[in-house]
């Protein structure tokens, strides 16, 4: 099977003339399947803007797998459950509103805490902010997909299997290798789909790799999760992602499409 890809339109945070309909239109002719919209590109959009938004998607064939609002960064200061409540609530309709039945989420303060390492007063905080997140995505025919970041409570499999215990159905993930195989004494990617693959419904993977043996291993890392995926006719998304926005986000698009195609 062939697997769709998509690009995450946060390449194009720099570029404040960057329009919705000139990404578009660059991921298509980039090769793109689809388009992992950035929470600041639709934020401010009105019901009409929403709908004019979906429609120049699918114009240029592109679906919307998933809206990036970066949900779930509970602080560890445990002080912002009400702004992460508030962010689903206004997330949920505009990812509806474009068709789209994902919200992507981190668990937890994102690079500074882990699934290793955190205490129990932490988990509890946001186990139970995401219970009260999944109701909100539920009542609007949406999923919850939590990334499997680095430093987060979901870098390892035992730390995601935890927020699907606690939250139920509608909890999946969006795989991203990072360092989950190695917090799960796992030996690579594919050994770690194969632990969640009853909830992988989304993945990550990254516009270019460092030069060296360091970035080879992880290119072929990703490679090997790739072909599982493909061999599992896998329904979901795989997104590439530049979250830097460093140099032509068009090149960046370009680059990363080459690169899972080679």
């Amino acid at each position: 099977m062939v697997l769709k890809y998509s690009f995450c339109t946060i390449a194009y945070r720099h570029k404040s003339d960057a329009t919705l309909a000139g990404i578009f239109e660059n991921l298509a002719a980039a090769g793109y399947d689809g388009a992992e919209i950035w929470w600041p590109h639709v934020e401010n959009l009105s019901q009409a803007q929403l709908a004019e938004a979906k429609a120049c998607a699918k114009q240029h064939k592109l679906a919307v797998p998933i809206l990036s609002p970066y949900l779930g960064n509970f602080n560890l200061e445990m002080t912002n459950r009400g702004e992460m409540i508030e962010r689903t609530l206004a997330a949920a309709p505009v990812a509806e509103a474009l068709g789209a039945p994902l919200l992507r989420a981190f668990a937890g303060w994102t690079c500074e805490c882990s699934s290793l390492t955190a205490k129990e007063d932490y988990w509890r905080y946001n186990l139970d902010g995401f219970k009260e997140m999944v109701a909100i995505a539920r009542d609007h025919g949406l999923r919850i997909a939590i990334e499997t970041h680095y430093a987060t409570l979901c870098d390892s499999v035992a730390g995601f299997k935890r927020f699907v215990e606690h939250c139920g159905e509608t909890i999946c993930a969006n795989l991203q290798l990072d360092d989950i195989a190695k917090n799960s004494s796992l030996p690579g990617g594919v050994a770690v789909y194969r632990a969640i693959q009853d909830r992988v419904v989304h993945a990550h993977v990254p516009h270019r790799y460092d030069a060296g043996p360091e970035g080879a291993a992880k290119l072929d890392d990703h490679r090997k999760l790739l072909a599982a995926l493909a061999a599992d006719g896998f329904k979901g998304f795989v997104s590439v992602e530049h979250c830097k926005g460093d140099g032509d986000p068009f090149e960046a698009a370009k680059a990363g499409r080459k690169l899972y195609t080679a």
